[in-house]
């Protein structure tokens, strides 16, 4: 199936100008796209960014070359990332499409592309605003939006609203700059969210407004350990209003399916059962089976083939004299619900 632009993307490619060549005269251009992790958000198949860059390759009619260069590890390496950087400088590539894992040695092998003439388009991950001048455009998602996204979900199916978790990865006790990256990104999405089921903006936490609470041992990050995250959830569970909603920010991907299924089956079945209104954001693969089985509301997810289809277009837009529109470019969610289960599509 012919994979195309995002209709909130064609636009903004329409904006730029587009000089058509015939295929047959054009250069044909050498790109990477690096990606910081194997994990299948990146590198999967079916929907990985990878899957997209080649998709790409495929509908420019060969007149670009892509180039996945994954990390073998599902850690993420900033030091590795440079170094692979410092050889694509060395290595005539025509341009560079990466998820930066920041840092100062990645900051410093990105400024040594743009001196040497290599465009560079962030993708998922953006810079810091002190360093967005060492990448031409940015992809991915807007962060408050799938808050947005989320918060509107959660208003169609509990209209009066209800007692509400939040789970995140990172509180502010951290200094891993790669954690920090993830916090903030999850602090994004909980201002989207809270802001959405507030119906106003700068909401600290919600205490009543359109009839939505926050549990007071809310918001749950993500521990060392899984279990003792899962421990915490299930004490939530057992401790508050028998329907409630679980939004999950980011990395409750962490856990495993199995026992994902084991705290929400436990608290939603007997005597007491329950209804838990699970959203989760960040998460890929599309975990339609869980929704199919009735143990999760609805997903909230990034695109990262869009990611890695547009990254390599934007390239080579740059490439043929066109200037990239405004950063951030959206990529789009995926909003997945037992009504579009089989599809998954659309906002």
């Amino acid at each position: 199936m012919s994979f195309r632009f995002p209709a909130v993307i064609i636009s903004a490619v329409l904006g730029m100008n587009l000089i058509i060549v015939p295929a047959e005269a054009q250069q044909k251009y050498k790109f990477a796209l690096v990606a910081p992790s194997n994990i299948e958000y990146y590198a999967g198949p079916g929907g990985g960014a990878v899957d997209g860059c080649l998709i790409a390759e495929t509908e420019l009619g060969g007149t670009v070359a892509c180039n996945p260069l994954v990390s073998p590890a599902t850690s993420y390496d900033e030091v590795g990332q440079a170094t692979e950087l410092t050889r694509i400088i060395s290595s005539n590539y025509d341009g560079v499409a990466i998820a930066p894992i920041n840092g100062a040695n990645v900051f410093a092998a990105l400024a040594a592309a743009k001196a040497a003439g290599i465009p560079v388009v962030t993708y998922s991950i953006d810079l810091p605003a002190a360093q967005a001048g060492l990448r031409d455009v940015f992809v991915g998602s807007v962060n408050s939006s799938i808050g947005m996204y989320m918060a509107r979900y959660l208003m169609q199916i509990m209209p009066k609203g209800g007692a509400l978790c939040i789970q995140s990865r990172y509180d502010t006790a951290q200094t891993d700059p790669i954690k920090e990256d993830r916090r903030i990104g999850d602090d994004q999405r909980i201002r989207g969210l809270r802001d959405t089921l507030a119906g106003q903006s700068g909401t600290a936490k919600l205490s009543g407004q359109n009839g939505w609470t926050e549990i007071a041992d809310c918001p749950v990050y993500l521990a060392t350990n899984i279990s003792d995250t899962m421990s915490k959830l299930d004490g939530i569970f057992k401790n508050n209003p028998l329907d409630m909603a679980l939004v999950s920010v980011g990395g409750i991907e962490d856990f495993s399916e199995t026992a994902y299924r084991d705290l929400i089956t436990q608290n939603t079945t007997g005597l007491k059962k329950r209804r838990i209104n699970v959203v989760l954001g960040d998460t890929f693969p599309l975990r339609k089976n869980l929704i199919n089985d009735g143990l999760l509301s609805a997903q909230i997810s990034q695109r990262p083939k869009e990611m890695g289809y547009l990254a390599i277009n934007y390239l080579n837009e740059i490439m043929n004299g066109n200037t990239p529109p405004s950063s951030p470019v959206s990529s789009g969610v995926e909003v997945c619900r037992i009504d579009n289960v089989t599809t998954c599509t659309g906002e």
